[in-house]
């Protein structure tokens, strides 16, 4: 989503004119959304919502992302390793490989791609698996000061 850079006046009392454009582009959707902006250039920031609790829905394949590149770092995780998908771990849903056949072995980084790009659900299932799971993932997020940011179950 693309916003109007904010004019550089001094913030008036009441809604910043940051605030404004947020609400005024949120007013345009059927839903009900929680976003946090800042300007880098002022510091000004606005927040929408900002207390509400939200599902995560594919939000989270960021975190798990993000998990997998530490734990690589940490020689935990092989990037170039072969994941073989099987019918067992097949998922439905989003994503490439349900419609590929069965017995494909993508890298590990290939899962992560098609994790974001596609949000490929057969991807994320394998990726929470690698990085330790729905419970090693949340005590992950909770120890980064995310404890308000939780998965409930895999795919």
């Amino acid at each position: 989503m693309m916003l109007a850079q904010p004019s550089r006046a001094p913030p008036q009392a009441g809604k910043s004119e940051l605030r404004r454009l947020l609400e005024a582009d949120l007013a345009k959707y059927p839903a009900t959304a929680g976003v946090y902006v800042k300007n880098l250039r002022t510091g000004e920031e606005a927040m929408i919502n900002a207390d509400q609790r939200f599902s995560s829905v594919s939000v989270i394949r960021i975190p798990i992302m993000i998990r997998a590149f530490q734990l690589a770092d940490q020689l935990k995780l092989n990037l170039d390793a072969r994941v073989e998908i099987t019918r067992a771990t097949l998922r439905d849903g989003t994503g490439v490989f349900q419609y590929l056949d069965m017995g494909l072995k993508p890298t590990v980084r290939e899962l992560i791609t098609q994790m974001i790009i596609t949000r490929d659900n057969t991807a994320t299932d394998l990726m929470t698996t690698l990085v330790g799971g729905v419970d090693s993932l949340n005590v992950w997020l909770a120890a980064s000061g995310y404890t308000q940011t939780r998965m409930v179950s895999r795919g």
